[in-house]
């Protein structure tokens, strides 16, 4: 029943969008599509590990009505969902950041957006492993071929506007990056201990007034949940799961 009227809440929600703002009606069905299949996720007795649950309309006041681009969007393995696609790229149209950095590039298709929506002077920093590092090896961890890493934005018409970073996440020197990212975008190991290590170097690196994104919190990734769920409890941090989404959000 709890579920049936948060369905039912978002639809007049959105419903209410779609007559104010009228382009947003092309993600209507993408909304409602994703927050049923998360509602389901959530509702399994075994979920340990939880994070409050935010609209992205309350966590970005004014994004419904922010304009954005998506280039050659690819809903393949591996890739945000195309609703999650939209909150990215709307978000950073909306805050206009200027130094943004992403953890786990992998074939690029997101980083094609990043880069796509940030303004003209931006810098996409992206980091992945390099195409022969040992840890390729172990598909538990790593599930992406040498020859395709970040290749969806090596064609693309922001290439110009990305900076490939190679290295093992857990070892990678951040402090040149202290304090000096506005956006930042964590979607690389989903361990619990590679998620710990790269949620301390993204705060490390976050500007005050920043925003960082996570990936793929549900419990397909159960060690990116407790990781997440531990460190908000642990250091008071308001860290919200996006409704309708595999994606978590933190504002400085």
């Amino acid at each position: 029943m709890r579920k049936i009227m948060s369905l039912c809440y978002t639809q007049l929600r959105y419903a209410a969008l779609m007559v104010r703002h009228p382009h947003v009606a092309r993600d209507f069905w993408f909304h409602l599509y994703h927050e049923a299949r998360i509602a389901d996720k959530l509702a399994q007795p075994s979920l340990k590990y939880r994070l409050p649950i935010k609209d992205v309309g309350d966590i970005f006041p004014g994004i419904y009505a922010q304009e954005y681009s998506l280039e050659s969007y690819c809903d393949e393995y591996g890739a945000v969902s195309p609703f999650e696609a939209r909150v990215l790229a709307a978000s950073i149209r909306l805050l206009k950041p200027k130094t943004l950095f992403e953890i786990g590039t992998f074939h690029g298709g997101t980083t094609v957006q990043i880069a796509l929506n940030a303004p003209a002077d931006a810098v996409v920093n992206t980091l992945d492993l390099p195409e022969d590092h040992p840890l390729r090896a172990d598909r538990d961890n790593v599930d992406l071929s040498p020859e395709r890493l970040g290749k969806r934005y090596k064609v693309s018409s922001v290439a110009n506007k990305i900076h490939q970073l190679y290295g093992n996440s857990m070892e990678f020197d951040f402090s040149p990056f202290a304090r000096s990212c506005d956006w930042i975008f964590v979607d690389a190991a989903h361990t619990y201990d590679y998620v710990m290590s790269d949620t301390r170097n993204a705060l490390a690196m976050l500007r005050p007034g920043g925003t960082i994104f996570w990936h793929d919190v549900n419990m397909a990734f159960e060690g990116t949940c407790r990781a997440l769920a531990e460190y908000a409890n642990s250091n008071q941090f308001p860290i919200v799961r996006v409704r309708g989404t595999t994606l978590a959000c933190y504002r400085s």
